[in-house]
């Protein structure tokens, strides 16, 4: 049974042909084999980066395996790849193109660094491909039937293969086989143990590296809006809602559409803002505060009744808004909510309706929104409607490209809410600050000053608390860490104020109960807006809610592992 650097079993790799062929790597080849998946190469003579998908150590020599899952063409010189989803993607180098030249780097690499044979002689680097799902009937200069391995060649062990592709090498170099020594001194030079102290900053950012990878739903949500004209994009926190909405407002300015990005709240709209900066075509805008422009800048504010805030915002400002703009006609090509649920306890759906060309029936929007974090109360009675009557395209998705493994357990277990977006990033553990004895705020404290000792800059760890007066009773009483000034000035927001927006790492302080719906709603969209590092110091009178909750959460656990749901 080979060796598989690194142990895939139960990974994801980058495709389903990949998964499978490193399985049978493992059970078809000899101990003496040692199998390398995804190796980086920075002296490739045409590209300041590539990569092998597989490189193979063994008797038989150094190779580097290209694979192509799906079905491959080639048209007019330009190679084209499907997916099994029939997504496709073209490109001018073909699979032998590519698997040559990791081999050469791979050489180029080996011969710089001086690894030898322990003759003296130069190790030789060889190439295959193996397109297992389709056949691949060509033939060119630029392609060798006896380095390939399709569809034809479904009952030929890997073994076999390996036998054949190092027989061609070693006809061509006089290569004699490999020994034992020999395989474990070049795996170790081309993908060496080390051991380094990492810095929590450098952790973080090398977990910020690996979620922020487009997954393949993303892919298809990506396509989905280029495709149709009204979409709503629902998932949980982390699977990159507000990434596709920036990337989708981009999409349609560049097409020469004038478009609305519109949420909740102040500051992740300044973050939007900041991201479309550039966009000529993009107006950024809180729901509310658009619609109170819109009746001030028509000259008809005095004409609201005097009535409380509620009704403001959530009937009169709406109610006169949509009357002006009924005067005015639409100023908008195209609508980008984020955080949708957020608009659809007030009013500000009827008005979206007529800021947008073709209004929500027949123009063009997006709605990207998760339930689980509607915080700000219930839906208006039949105000969905409103998206219903467009007949939107729908887009699920699922799988957490933010947060990882621990951050994702943890909010699952303090809001109940069951995740369905599981994360394939392993983190550190987070920290649960249950010494009950001891206030909340000097548990946030410890937290954080921790968070700062062990690397982290200040920039990269939000405080998150309930309310704004938590938030003043904090920064009043730790001036010198939860103040604006200083050089280790930490922020302190509300969970509110910081809803869509993320940080490396999150203190979550003072929820003073889990019983509440709204306070696990709190909990939920706090937790989650951590990517790498995230502390939990919940009030003393948290308890005993905190207890039933991760008492609940391992029933619930063992329940699902029992009736093999996870």
């Amino acid at each position: 049974m080979a060796r598989l650097i690194p142990e895939v079993f139960g990974r994801s790799l980058h495709s389903k042909a990949e998964s499978k062929l490193a399985e049978r790597f493992r059970r078809e080849l000899p101990d003496d084999c040692v199998l390398m998946h995804s190796v980086g190469l920075v002296r490739h003579s045409k590209k300041r980066w590539a990569e092998a998908d597989f490189v193979l150590v063994g008797p038989h020599g150094v190779f580097c395996i290209e694979v192509k899952g799906g079905v491959v063409d080639r048209r007019h010189g330009v190679w084209t790849f499907t997916d099994e989803h029939g997504h496709t993607n073209e490109r001018h180098e073909g699979p032998f193109d590519q698997a040559g030249g990791a081999a050469g780097a791979l050489h180029g690499w080996l011969v710089d660094a001086d690894v030898r044979r322990d003759d003296g002689s130069r190790f030789q680097v060889g190439y295959a491909v193996m397109i297992p799902d389709c056949e691949l009937h060509a033939a060119g200069p630029d392609i060798e039937p006896e380095l390939l391995l399709d569809f034809r060649h479904r009952g030929v062990t890997l073994d076999d293969f390996v036998d054949r592709i190092g027989s061609h090498w070693s006809e061509k170099k006089k290569y004699a086989p490999l020994a034992p020594d020999e395989v474990e001194r070049l795996a170790q030079a081309i993908r060496p143990d080390f051991e380094s102290v990492m810095r929590r900053s450098l952790k973080a950012g090398l977990i910020e590296d690996e979620v922020i990878r487009l997954t393949e739903q993303q892919r298809q949500v990506i396509d989905g809006l280029a495709e149709n004209p009204r979409v709503i994009v629902r998932g949980p926190a982390g699977t990159g809602k507000s990434m596709l909405a920036v990337r989708e407002a981009m999409r349609l300015a560049a097409a020469g559409r004038r478009t609305l990005v519109v949420c909740h709240t102040a500051a992740l709209a300044a973050t939007l803002a900041a991201s479309l900066d550039d966009l000529e075509l993009v107006h950024v805008g809180v729901a509310d505060v658009l619609i109170g422009d819109v009746v001030e800048q028509a000259g008809r504010i005095d004409e609201l009744p005097d009535a409380t805030s509620d009704y403001l915002r959530d009937t009169a400002l709406p109610d006169l808004a949509a009357d002006v703009l009924a005067e005015t006609g639409p100023r908008f090509d195209a609508l980008v909510v984020d955080e949708g649920q957020d608009l659809f306890r007030g009013g500000s759906l009827p008005v979206l309706d007529r800021f947008v060309r073709g209004g929500l029936e027949q123009g063009t929007w997006r709605f990207f929104l998760d339930p689980n974090q509607r915080i700000f109360g219930p839906a208006r009675v039949g105000v969905t409607e409103l998206l219903d009557a467009g007949h939107p395209t729908r887009y699920s998705l699922r799988v957490n490209c933010r947060t990882t493994q621990q951050i994702t357990e943890m909010a699952t277990m303090l809001s109940g809410a069951r995740m369905a977006a599981e994360s394939p990033i392993n983190g550190p553990d987070v920290d649960t600050l249950d010494d009950w004895s001891m206030p909340w705020p000097e548990r946030a404290r410890s937290a954080t000053l921790e968070m700062l000792d062990r690397g982290l800059s200040p920039d990269d760890i939000v405080v998150l608390v309930p309310s704004e007066g938590d938030r003043l009773s904090l920064t009043k009483e730790t001036p010198e860490l939860f103040g604006r000034d200083g050089d280790r000035a930490v922020r302190v927001e509300t969970i509110s104020d910081f809803k869509g927006l993320e940080a490396v790492a999150v203190v979550l302080a003072g929820l003073r109960d889990l019983e509440n719906p709204d306070n696990r709603r709190a909990a939920y969209v706090g937790s989650t807006r951590a990517k790498a590092y995230l502390a939990v110091a919940l009030a003393s009178s948290a308890e005993v809610s905190f207890g039933e909750r991760v008492s609940d959460y391992a029933r619930e656990t063992a329940e699902r592992i029992r009736e093999g749901r996870s």
